[in-house]
């Protein structure tokens, strides 16, 4: 089903008058317009009639009603205002340059017409008085026995009636078109004038225009039915009474009920001359009525009837004739024919829009619109009890019997027939409901429906048919009408999103799908955000590796909604703006952008778009290529989902792919850098909620597997992803801020791995501190663990040693390892458990003394002490040179704490150089993101500013220099805070301070408010013409600010003072304030001290109690966050700490421009260097097998505690309910349906055997004698207890 939107109107829905019956719609294009068949109850009195715009009839006899009113802007803004006078400009002007209206050219008397005393000359055969005909069609000779043709009698001219009417309130829009007017412009002003979406479905509706009444049960249930047909357009004949004014409140109730965006549209086809009070749609200058004003009365003539208000959309065909039923039914039966061929976005060889009309009551009008329907191969869908002409259908098909071979609709043939019984029947109901005029004409027609059954339907609200929901019946009848055609079918029940007549109808135990046949609707259901149609796809045989191309990729992105977050990010992200489309390398570009230029998925590198895709069709090597990303199908389709915020599609291709715990973690990056491009709070709420789901999917899964196999579990957090841009997991979570995943037992007990590196926890610091200043101690006290216990997969780099003879012995004992460990299958759970006998701890190699030294210095936590030492004996050398020897005359300490600051600096630059981004840009940011850094940066920068200043030979900048000097020692000093974030307790109190300074910078905004106003108030009433100097502006904020902390200055208010400015200005004596003021500033005071002391000061301590309380509830994560980025920066430095430090630098830079520029085979040699934060393993495809297992189970379980849930159990419960209601309000069993009817029978004999008992008796009391014979059902009929 299509939807579509109006822009400025309402929505609301229409039905058709006919005289007799609603005709809406109407097959035959060869009816004549001037024949018999009535198709509406619209009427127009001729004396109301309005001539129209002057390009139509004579200028002066113009005087449409409304046209000098105007559209009610008040309440929009100047923007929107603007916006909307373009479009009603542009609309405007397309519909003058292709929207004709016709007039009558020639006047023919009608004699058969009464003259009225306006109009002595009478009427024309167009419906209009002579004095409504323009001076050129009254002056026309005419010769004797003219017909008056409207081909031939009339012209087409700008129409005069368009824009929006308003029903006092509801708002819809009009025009109004020649009858002749081309039917692809029509489409073209329905699609891009008025803005309607494309159509899902198409119901044309027909039935009685008269005194129709809908039931209330038939009422519910039509709109029910709307309100799932969503992006339906519903046609009728929109005037305010019979069968279409029930549709139209129908669709109203619908939309007002529905929370679907695609909503049904009603569109109102009616003959403009049988609308009443049509004047008041005409504008003189064709400029259309933004709205007209349409009021609508109680009473109308049979002539003319009034618009209905629920439609939202109205056209009305004008052929130059007033009052002349069936003008529209040609142009309507285009129309539909048109829109019938339009193609909705359902894949690449998408049907067209299905088309079914729906039959209401209705008179003989209806009979021959369902057969020209039927003529005309549309499925038709008669809805039983709605009365006469629909009940007559109804029974008719109901009780039709059939000869012959079964047919289709496409030309097979098989033979209808009626028993006796039932055809006398039919009859009967004809001449009751239609008249006994055409009975036999009327019978005809009906068998000749009926000769094509397969395209007829009844929809029945109860018996032995009855459906619920009458969006069933349409469906079911387009099924029937399309039962050769199984993928129209399946294209169907994907547009409505009907999974249940999928599984029922089609996907049958017996019907097997050949490969490649589902690859087309499998897209439109990713598209169309359909995860029941994906999963039954899957299951019958779709195969995403094979599915996915190139091609489908790139289409999937150049698909999305213009709405949609993703296209606006796509947008920013287009390189090429004059290419069509966007190219996958635009969507790696906005990938990179989003989580950081180490993702580099191969298939999304490539440039190409969408006019390569047309060009390379066809090519043999193009076809070999454009499956490239079948390797990475899941993932690709699971990025895809993440973008377009599919959360259950994303679910469904998370669980399919591999490395579970990476593309969780993926999920929750990309949500968390989308979540920064929005500001739609709709779309941020649902980020964060999805973004918290796959973050908890990513710690469900590690700790399940932690709690199965810790070291598995580690080695999976530092595994190398080759589909995720050969990262880690751990990476990945750091780089998003994902604190809940870092702060996982797995992941925090790989931390304390990798921060002792081989040295046991258990050593106490006492041990390490000595061992750290007597190095001897290293081989006696410190404990080291086994090779063997880092890992259960070993790494393809061999564990690191002192020398190569010790390697060979790690190996061997590797080997050792293997023999004696044995890795059994658990039957139960189906997962990899690794068990090592006690003996292992006999395989240990002994460690030689270089291997102990190695390790010990290597320990990042060794490196860390170093490190620390080393800091304070530099802060203590910077004391030493601030306070005692800092002198013009330049020091050893000087020189030697100038090599230390620039030994520090060499190892900033190394942090930002070794980053694993690939570019220089993107090192910075990354560099810069980090807070330590920036104060890194700028304590370094000052220092070098001040060694400059010092060593500038003035007296004054060398004090400057000083006093920079000490400042920068400030900072270094806080650098320590960076140190002890370490410590458990310490750290979240960094973090605290962290958000206090942030709240302490929101709240000086608001301060500044309070304590500039003040100064500048108080200052300008006690000194006023103040002289504009640098110090005066000191002396208005100075006292101000103070103020806050108690200092009042009163003293300075009645101190000594003169009033000589010469004195004052020259710093001679203080300026004496005014008397006013002595006394107003000290109330002035008083009331900011209240609002400065109390109001705001308490308003900070409120906020930093607010935020130390949400860190404190989350001290642990923030802790556990901060710790990664203290060990991982200590993991990546050398053992030597500044100033030695410096020496590894310059061996670093030497090794770089050697590798850059002399020895590029010994880059190539080295190659990519592993670490423990990212690694191969040997055994990688066991680890990822053994994670899948573990994934599935998690996720297995936690669907099964969905299910638990009361949640769903209620919804269970209901369902449950509802289907046994509709079985006790629907379809009975047949054994019951027989019984039943036997047990009647034998009622029915009963009572009369019972009457003539009665009778006998009560005339043997009179004669004496029964004169009476028993009847014949006593005698013949016996009671079977089997029936019973």
């Amino acid at each position: 089903m299509a939807t579509h939107s109006d822009n400025r109107g309402k929505s609301h829905v229409d039905t058709n008058g006919v005289e007799e019956d609603c005709q809406s719609s109407v097959y035959n294009q060869s009816i004549d317009t001037c024949g018999a068949i009535s198709t509406s109850s619209n009427g127009a009195d001729p004396d109301d009639f309005e001539k129209g715009p002057q390009d139509y009839f004579e200028e002066d006899n113009d005087d449409a009603v409304g046209a000098e009113k105007t559209p009610l802007r008040n309440r929009k803004s100047l923007k929107e205002h603007a916006d909307e006078q373009a479009t009603v400009h542009d609309e405007t002007k397309w519909i003058r340059e292709h929207i004709k209206r016709r007039e009558c050219s020639q006047f023919i008397a009608d004699p058969q017409k009464e003259q009225s005393p306006e109009d002595t000359k009478g009427h024309c055969y167009c419906g209009y008085p002579f004095s409504k005909h323009s001076e050129a069609a009254k002056g026309r000779h005419v010769e004797a026995g003219t017909t008056w043709d409207y081909r031939k009698h009339s012209v087409p001219k700008m129409t005069n009636a368009f824009g929006e009417i308003e029903f006092g309130g509801n708002v819809a829009r009009y025009v109004r078109v020649d009858v002749d007017t081309n039917m692809s412009d029509m489409l073209e002003f329905m699609m891009k004038v008025w803005g309607l979406d494309k159509p899902q479905l198409l119901v044309s509706v027909t039935g009685g225009a008269k005194s129709f009444n809908m039931g209330k049960r038939l009422r519910d249930t039509f709109r029910h039915g709307l309100m799932k047909t969503t992006g339906a357009w519903v046609v009728t004949g929109g005037t305010n009474a019979g069968v279409m004014k029930h549709v139209g409140e129908a669709v109203r109730d619908s939309g007002i009920a529905s929370m679907s965006k695609n909503q049904v549209i009603a569109i109102a086809i009616a003959s403009w001359g049988c609308v009443k009070n049509k004047e008041a749609l005409i504008n003189k200058e064709s400029n259309g009525l933004w709205p007209a004003y349409y009021c609508i009365e109680k009473k109308q003539r049979g002539e003319e009837s009034f618009l209905d208000p629920n439609h939202s959309h109205f056209i009305l065909v004008d052929n130059a004739t007033q009052h002349k039923f069936g003008v529209e039914i040609p142009f309507r039966a285009k129309l539909e024919k048109e829109i019938a061929k339009i193609k909705p976005e359902t894949g690449e060889n998408a049907a067209s829009v299905p088309h079914i009309l729906l039959v209401l009551e209705g008179g003989s009008g209806t009979l021959e619109t369902v057969h020209q329907a039927i003529l005309n191969n549309t499925p038709t869908v008669v809805v039983k009890s709605s009365g006469r002409a629909a009940d007559i259908l109804a029974y008719a098909y109901l009780n039709r019997k059939e000869v012959g071979n079964e047919k289709d609709h496409a030309g097979k043939e098989h033979t209808t027939y009626f028993d006796e019984s039932v055809e006398i029947t039919v009859k009967e109901m004809i001449e009751q409901e239609l008249g006994n005029t055409d009975t036999m004409k009327h019978l005809k027609i009906i068998k000749e429906c009926l000769d094509k059954s397969d395209l007829m339907s009844v929809y029945e609200m109860e018996g032995k048919g009855w459906v619920k929901d009458i969006d069933v019946a349409v469906l079911q009848a387009l099924f029937r009408a399309n039962k050769y055609k199984v993928m129209d079918q399946l294209k169907l029940a994907l547009v409505w999103n009907r999974i249940d007549v999928a599984k029922s109808e089609i996907f049958t135990d017996d019907k097997r799908w050949p490969t490649g046949i589902l690859d087309d609707v499998m897209f439109s259901a990713i598209l169309l955000n359909r995860i029941d149609f994906i999963k039954l796809f899957l299951e019958h045989g779709v195969s995403l590796k094979k599915f996915l191309t190139k091609e489908r990729l790139l289409m999937l992105y150049n698909k999305i909604p213009p709405n949609c977050l993703l296209r606006t990010l796509l947008d920013r992200s287009k390189k090429d703006e004059r290419k069509p489309g966007f190219s996958l390398r635009d969507v790696g570009t906005l990938i990179r952008d989003l989580m950081g230029d180490t993702f580099h998925p191969k298939a999304l590198e490539v440039d190409y778009d969408l006019g390569d895709m047309d060009s390379k069709k066809g090519n043999s090597k193009h076809e070999e290529e454009k499956s490239l990303v079948s390797d990475q199908s899941f993932p690709h389709l699971f990025i895809w989902s993440i973008l377009m915020i599919h959360q259950d599609i994303a679910k469904l291709f998370w669980a399919g792919s591999k490395d579970a715990i990476a593309t969780a973690l993926v999920g929750n990056y990309l949500l968390k850098s989308m979540l920064r491009k929005t500001k739609c709070t709709e779309v941020v709420n649902k980020i964060q909620e999805y973004m918290n789901e796959w973050s908890d999917l990513a710690s469900g899964v590690l700790s399940e597997c932690h709690s199965t196999d810790e070291h598995k579990a580690k080695d999976l957090l530092v595994r190398e992803l080759s589909n995720w841009g050969d990262t880690s997991c751990m990476l990945i979570a750091v780089k998003a801020e994902n604190k809940d995943f870092i702060s996982q037992t797995a992941c925090q007990s790989l931390l304390d791995r990798i921060w002792n590196g081989r040295l046991v926890q258990d050593n106490s610091l006492w041990r390490l501190l000595l061992c750290l200043f007597f190095p001897p101690l290293i081989l006696v006290l410190p404990l080291f663990t086994k090779a063997d216990t880092c890992s259960t997969f070993a790494s393809m780099s061999t564990c690191t040693t002192g020398d190569n003879k010790n390697k060979d012995c790690n190996q061997d004992s590797h080997k050792k390892m293997r023999q004696k460990t044995y890795i059994p299958m658990d039957p139960m759970r189906g997962q990899l458990q690794v068990y090592d006998d006690k003996t292992d701890e006999k395989l240990n190699v002994k460690m030689t003394a270089n291997d102990k030294l190695g390790y010990f210095f290597k320990a990042p936590i060794i490196i860390f002490m170093y490190n620390v030492c080393s800091y304070l004996v530099f802060l203590s050398l910077y004391t030493y040179i601030l306070i005692f020897n800092f002198d013009p005359k330049v020091s050893v300490e000087e020189i030697i704490l100038i090599i230390w600051v620039f030994a520090i600096a060499t190892e900033e630059v190394r942090q930002m150089a070794t980053s694993s981004s690939t570019t220089l840009a993107m090192k910075l940011k990354i560099y810069i993101t980090d807070t330590w850094n920036v104060v890194d940066t700028l304590t370094i920068v000052l220092f070098i500013i001040g060694i400059i200043l010092r060593f500038t030979p003035y007296e004054s900048t060398f004090e400057a220099a000083r006093v920079i000097l000490a400042i920068n020692f400030v900072t270094f000093f806080m650098r320590l805070l960076h140190i002890v974030s370490v410590h458990k307790e310490l750290g979240p109190k960094l973090v605290m301070i962290g958000k206090m300074i942030q709240d302490l910078m929101y709240f000086l905004v608001i301060l500044m408010v309070f304590m500039c106003s003040y100064a500048i108030a108080s200052h300008s009433i006690l000194y006023p013409n103040s002289p504009l100097t640098w110090n005066t502006a000191v002396q208005i904020i100075h006292n101000s600010y103070w103020n806050i902390y108690g200092e009042l200055f009163l003293d300075e208010i009645e101190a000594d003072c003169s009033h000589n400015a010469a004195l004052w200005m020259n710093g001679t004596q203080a300026r004496c304030p005014t008397d006013t003021g002595k006394w107003v500033v000290p109330i002035m005071m008083g009331i900011y001290m209240l609002l400065a002391n109390v109001l705001l000061l308490n308003l900070l301590i409120a906020m930093f109690s607010n935020t130390f309380q949400k860190v404190q509830d989350n001290a642990d994560k923030h802790w556990h966050f901060q710790r990664y980025s203290l060990i991982r920066e200590y993991y990546t430095r050398h053992v030597l700490f500044p100033p030695f430090s410096l020496l590894m630098h310059i061996v670093l830079l030497f090794r770089f421009i050697c590798e850059s520029f002399c020895c590029k085979a010994m880059k190539k040699k080295s190659g990519k260097a592993e670490n423990d934060f990212c690694r191969k393993f040997k055994n990688e495809r066991e680890l990822i097998q053994w994670e899948d297992v573990i994934a599935e189970a998690y996720h297995h379980g936690q669907e099964l505690k969905n299910l638990q849930s009361p949640e769903h159990r209620a919804d269970s419960t209901h369902n449950i309910i509802e289907k046994i209601q509709e079985q006790l309000e629907g379809k009975s069993p047949p054994r019951l349906e027989s019984r039943l009817t036997s047990i009647e029978k034998q009622l029915e004999s009963t009572q009369d055997s019972l009457e003539w008992i009665k009778s006998a008796l009560q005339k043997s009391i009179n004669d004496n004698k029964p004169k009476e014979s028993a009847p014949e059902v006593l005698l013949t009929k016996q009671i079977r207890v089997e029936d019973m």
